[in-house]
């Protein structure tokens, strides 16, 4: 059993993890502004933004007791669409705040705990949309892509004392914003992207944190789970 931080369980993929995963490990599970407690029972939930640096210290220093075999899963992410000469400065600072910088500072803040335990698991969910050229998306995609660096340093650094980091590169789940598609706008333009012709299963980004739990020796990867999106 793990003691696993979900990092945004409010949003639709956090609240699956908390669910699936609360049944074989502690979970924690912070939030910035909707309480999601109603919505993924199984988790101590904690308000939280993560792109206040001082924030995000004084809650680790505040839960780092109940951190035996600490697991962080970072999942927080915005997403402007608009095209690159016309962002504005407040769109592209919201975006590397909330899915890069944020991500940042809760590794730093976890790494003393895990290098102290000498165990630790990182999983930063990342984007198919890092390795395909989609307009409208440049602040994500390059935060996104950023967190595949993050990982790949972080793992060797950290290689010798017991800790992990890698991430996942999503495409397009049955779960969360999607929802507010237009069946037509699914079919028409979604899915016809998507080798597989389907969104994806939420279970198996579960599946993926489990194995990723249960792995020592695969560390600073990015893993793709997307239906086969990449190099289409």
């Amino acid at each position: 059993m793990a003691d696993i931080v979900v990092f945004g369980a409010s949003g639709g993929i956090g609240q699956h993890l908390v669910r699936s995963l609360s049944a074989d490990h502690t979970l924690l599970g912070t939030y910035h502004s909707a309480d999601p407690g109603s919505l993924a029972e199984g988790a101590a939930y904690h308000a939280l933004d993560v792109t206040d640096s001082g924030a995000v210290n004084a809650f680790v220093a505040g839960v780092q007791d109940q951190l035996k075999r600490p697991v962080l899963v970072y999942t927080p992410g915005v997403s402007p669409d608009v095209s690159t000469h016309k962002i504005e400065d407040a769109d592209w600072e919201r975006a590397l705040a909330t899915n890069l910088s944020g991500a940042m500072y809760v590794t730093r803040a976890m790494l003393p705990i895990m290098r102290e335990v000498e165990w630790g698991r990182i999983v930063y969910l990342s984007s198919v949309l890092a390795r395909r050229g989609t307009p409208g998306t440049v602040a994500y995609s390059t935060t996104k892509a950023a967190l595949g660096a993050m990982a790949r340093v972080v793992s060797v650094e950290n290689a010798t004392r017991g800790i992990t980091a890698n991430a996942l590169a999503l495409g397009y789940y049955d779960v969360g914003i999607i929802k507010t598609i237009s069946e037509e706008n699914l079919q028409k333009h979604v899915l016809p992207q998507i080798p597989q012709r389907r969104l994806g299963d939420p279970q198996n980004i579960t599946e993926a944190v489990q194995f990723l739990i249960r792995s020592d020796y695969l560390t600073g990867a990015t893993l793709d789970i997307n239906g086969g999106m990449v190099g289409v």
